[in-house]
């Protein structure tokens, strides 16, 4: 059995489709996750217009600045080019969100919603992918960053196996999808005005758990959370009881008129015996 999946927050539905089978592969392995913290000093200044010279306008602070890489174990899969000339291969689609935030957060594309963060796995053993947080973020395509942020942040990964993405005019994300892997960090606080900042590597201990995909909200990203039906529309709901209710008041005696027809018309006789 295969389901589908729209593993994204996105507006139309039809713009991503992930197969997931009923029994989908273990999500990625997570090797390991280090986080570079590496505030930077900042003193304000600008130009003397006169002279040229940088004036100080204010006392110095440290600005929020550091990386999160994380290392994915790759899986065996040999790329090719479909008849469509798309490259075929294996990718990570990848979700974050900040532990008090019920909203998913990926690659904002405007009006049509959010999608998740696709990176294809390399020609090695591993894959690394960067985030970064604080005031120099990453550039890039994917758009991999936190901003200014300290606290918890929970990751899911899914690996989408024989599939390929692209961000073009309409978003596409194919393949087959595996559970989501999801883990939690915690990015070092941060203080601008204090020298005792947290400056370093570090590796934290993770503990990622596997979810199983879900097509119970096409439109949201898969939870572990029960599925709670929608709603019904109580005038919708009412409607359906009263048009059943009237189906039945007609139909009986409908019945019973052409039972009685029937018997008036093919009278039965019973003979004398004796």
């Amino acid at each position: 059995m295969v389901v589908t999946s729209y593993g994204l927050l996105m507006v139309e539905p039809s713009v991503a489709v992930i197969t997931v089978s009923d029994k989908p592969s273990s999500g990625p392995e997570i090797d390991s996750v280090v986080i570079y913290n590496t505030p930077v000093w900042t003193v304000p200044n600008i130009i003397d217009s006169y002279t040229g010279a940088f004036v100080t306008t204010g006392p110095g602070f440290w600005t929020q600045n550091g990386t999160v890489e994380i290392t994915i174990k790759n899986t065996l899969f040999m790329p090719y080019t479909d008849e469509n000339g798309n490259s075929v291969n294996t990718y990570y689609s990848i979700f974050y969100k900040t532990e008090n935030s019920s909203t998913w957060m990926g690659v904002p594309l405007g009006e049509r919603g959010i999608v998740p963060i696709a990176v294809y796995q390399t020609d090695f053993a591993y894959t690394v992918i960067d985030f970064s947080y604080g005031a120099y973020p990453i550039i890039s395509a994917y758009r991999r960053s936190f901003g200014f942020y300290s606290g918890n942040t929970i990751f899911r990964i899914q690996t989408v196996e024989q599939g390929y993405f692209n961000y073009s005019d309409i978003p596409i994300f194919e393949g087959v999808g595996s559970e989501w892997t999801e883990f939690t960090i915690t990015i070092p606080s941060h203080n601008p005005y204090s020298d005792t900042n947290l400056v370093g590597t570090s590796k934290p201990n993770i503990q990622p758990i596997l979810i199983a995909p879900s097509t119970s909200e096409p439109y949201t990203l898969p939870t572990s959370d029960s599925y709670i039906p929608p709603h019904k529309n109580p005038w919708s709901y009412n409607l359906l009881i009263i048009i059943f209710i009237t189906m039945g008041v007609i139909t009986i005696p409908l019945v019973i008129i052409v039972y009685r027809y029937r018997k008036r018309k093919n009278p039965s006789y019973t003979r004398d015996s004796s």
